[in-house]
């Protein structure tokens, strides 16, 4: 990295200064991902994926996940593409 900046200093007769460096903690982009989420969302989107739901095959199904939540089918499976729906779009 020294080398390539020192190549730009030349290049552009520029003084580069570096204030900090870090790296990218996925887990901390993962988790302010998931707390966008409804506190139902979560509870519903870690049920899905700690049972299996996400796997291939497929080892639950939506309608036994919901039963495991004493709710609906269509609920679970609306609380779980809201939040598939919010995930997603910060994918981008």
């Amino acid at each position: 990295m020294k080398e390539q900046l020192a190549a730009i200093e030349e290049e552009m007769d520029a003084d580069i200064e570096i204030l900090q460096i870090s790296t990218y903690d996925r887990s901390n982009s993962q988790q302010s991902i998931l707390n966008l989420l409804s506190a139902r969302q979560r509870e519903i989107f870690d049920h899905a994926r700690e049972n299996g739901y996400y796997s291939w095959p497929r080892e639950a199904t939506s309608r036994g996940l919901a039963k495991d939540l004493d709710i609906s089918k269509t609920t679970f499976l609306e609380h779980l593409r809201k939040a598939e729906a919010k995930i997603l779009t910060q994918i981008e």
